[in-house]
Protein backbone atom coordinates (compact mmCIF):
# COMPACT_ATOMS: atom_id res chain seq x y z
CA UNK A 1 0.00 0.00 0.00
CA UNK A 2 1.48 3.58 -0.78
CA UNK A 3 0.65 6.50 0.62
CA UNK A 4 -0.14 10.31 -0.61
CA UNK A 5 0.34 13.46 0.86
CA UNK A 6 -1.38 16.36 -0.81
CA UNK A 7 0.83 19.35 -1.06
CA UNK A 8 -0.55 22.91 -0.74
CA UNK A 9 -1.15 23.50 -4.08
CA UNK A 10 -3.77 20.44 -4.15
CA UNK A 11 -1.96 17.89 -6.22
CA UNK A 12 -0.63 14.62 -4.65
CA UNK A 13 2.97 13.80 -4.03
CA UNK A 14 4.05 9.91 -3.25
CA UNK A 15 5.35 9.13 -0.44
CA UNK A 16 6.33 5.79 1.31
CA UNK A 17 4.87 4.46 4.57
CA UNK A 18 6.61 6.29 7.83
CA UNK A 19 8.05 2.50 8.28
CA UNK A 20 9.67 1.83 5.28
CA UNK A 21 12.25 4.71 6.10
CA UNK A 22 15.71 3.09 8.49
CA UNK A 23 17.12 5.47 10.27
CA UNK A 24 20.96 5.48 10.57
CA UNK A 25 20.86 4.06 14.07
CA UNK A 26 18.41 1.21 13.39
CA UNK A 27 20.56 0.26 9.87
CA UNK A 28 23.84 0.13 11.91
CA UNK A 29 22.29 -1.46 15.02
CA UNK A 30 21.16 -4.48 12.47
CA UNK A 31 24.71 -4.92 10.23
CA UNK A 32 26.71 -4.22 13.47
CA UNK A 33 28.92 -1.89 12.28
CA UNK A 34 29.67 1.55 13.23
CA UNK A 35 28.28 4.83 12.59
CA UNK A 36 31.92 5.90 10.59
CA UNK A 37 31.92 2.80 8.84
CA UNK A 38 28.18 3.26 7.50
CA UNK A 39 29.31 7.13 6.74
CA UNK A 40 32.44 5.56 4.84
CA UNK A 41 30.82 3.39 2.63
CA UNK A 42 28.03 5.91 2.50
CA UNK A 43 30.65 8.50 0.93
CA UNK A 44 32.81 5.66 -1.46
CA UNK A 45 29.64 5.21 -2.67
CA UNK A 46 29.24 1.41 -1.54
CA UNK A 47 26.56 1.24 0.94
CA UNK A 48 22.57 1.14 0.66
CA UNK A 49 21.14 4.20 -1.23
CA UNK A 50 19.77 7.03 1.04
CA UNK A 51 17.84 9.62 0.83
CA UNK A 52 18.25 12.84 2.45
CA UNK A 53 14.82 14.44 3.75
CA UNK A 54 14.12 18.15 3.94
CA UNK A 55 15.22 18.44 7.41
CA UNK A 56 18.78 17.13 6.73
CA UNK A 57 18.26 13.88 7.99
CA UNK A 58 19.18 10.32 6.30
CA UNK A 59 17.33 7.16 6.18
CA UNK A 60 17.40 4.13 4.31
CA UNK A 61 14.48 2.61 2.71
CA UNK A 62 14.05 -0.96 3.74
CA UNK A 63 14.05 -2.24 -0.17
CA UNK A 64 17.27 -0.53 -0.63
CA UNK A 65 18.59 -2.22 2.56
CA UNK A 66 17.33 -5.47 1.18
CA UNK A 67 19.09 -4.94 -2.07
CA UNK A 68 21.98 -4.22 -1.17
CA UNK A 69 22.63 -7.09 1.24
CA UNK A 70 21.42 -9.28 -1.33
CA UNK A 71 24.24 -7.86 -3.88
CA UNK A 72 27.02 -8.04 -0.92
CA UNK A 73 26.11 -11.90 -0.80
CA UNK A 74 26.19 -12.25 -4.95
CA UNK A 75 29.53 -10.83 -4.27
CA UNK A 76 30.51 -13.24 -1.76
CA UNK A 77 29.50 -16.13 -3.81
CA UNK A 78 31.36 -14.96 -6.78
CA UNK A 79 34.40 -14.14 -4.98
CA UNK A 80 34.19 -17.60 -2.99
CA UNK A 81 33.94 -19.67 -6.80
CA UNK A 82 37.16 -17.50 -7.86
Amino acid sequence: MHHTARTGRGTEKHRPPAHDLLTVDEVIAGLRVSRATFYRLRRRGTGPASVRLPGGAVRIRRAALAEWLAGLQGNYKEDAAA
